[in-house]
């Protein structure tokens, strides 16, 4: 977290994930499972305050850090399983999914049932964003085949250079990347840096 600027989002996968905002510009319902440092509550509050947030961390020291390092009031995280926690939610506008259990996702993220409650909590318009970090180079390709299946679409999917992170927009709609003129327009809006975002065909 940058100290002098608490809603800046600091880590470069968060900037991609942040990109379903454009998708879903009159977004008002968000939900994340896995907080992290709280970075997307923060900027979320900062840049679209109409947003509603909720969060949910299963690790009660996690949330704790949240509360006393990372700028969160006590009670603004939910402790619960996302994999559970998931199927309550319906209408979503915004889902990001950034879970880990320490290095790895848990293994609830390789079943096709979780996926399909993520698509099923979404409003037709609805965005889902996933960090990914894949074990293998086939495995980002399974998780786009999967949700092809799922909703009929394709999903966007974004590299982090220098890191192993892949971003993975979801919808239940196509979703096409605008001009880069206009995603320029939308980054310093939202103050997104691209550099921090290639798109994979």
């Amino acid at each position: 977290m940058d100290l002098s600027n608490p809603p800046t989002l600091v880590l470069p996968h968060l900037h991609a994930m942040a990109l379903a905002l454009y998708f879903c510009p009159q977004a008002t319902q968000a939900l994340e499972l896995g907080v992290g440092g709280g970075a997307l509550k923060r900027y979320l509050g900062s840049v679209h305050p109409n947003i509603h947030m909720t969060s949910i961390e299963s690790n009660n020291g996690v949330i704790q850090s949240c509360v006393d390092y990372f700028h969160l009031a006590p009670g603004t995280i939910i402790q619960g399983d996302g994999q559970i926690e998931i199927k309550h939610y319906h209408c979503l506008d915004l889902l990001f999914i950034d879970i880990f259990d320490g290095h790895k996702h848990p293994d609830f993220l390789k079943q096709d049932a979780f996926h399909r409650d993520c698509l099923d909590s979404l409003s037709q318009l609805g965005i889902l964003a996933i960090n990914l970090l894949p074990e293998h180079s086939g495995e980002i390709d399974d998780f786009q085949q999967l949700y092809l299946r799922l909703s009929g679409f394709r999903p966007l999917c974004f590299k982090v250079p220098g890191y192993q992170n892949r971003i993975l927009l979801c919808a239940k709609q196509p979703l096409l990347l605008p001009e880069y003129a206009t995603l320029v327009k939308f980054a310093r809006r939202h103050h997104l840096n691209l550099n921090y975002l290639v798109s994979v065909l």
